[in-house]
């Protein structure tokens, strides 16, 4: 099952809104920081 994804590469904004405007399109998130191992 493969439900999101993690990369390090740019989300290109221009394709993204193109994808959203579809109303089955789903969720998007985003995140941006550091992730410290505990």
């Amino acid at each position: 099952m493969k439900n999101f994804s993690i990369t390090s590469e740019p989300i290109v904004s221009s394709e993204l809104i193109i994808q959203l405007e579809d109303p089955d399109c789903g969720a998007i998130a985003t995140f941006s920081g550091t992730v410290r191992q505990h």
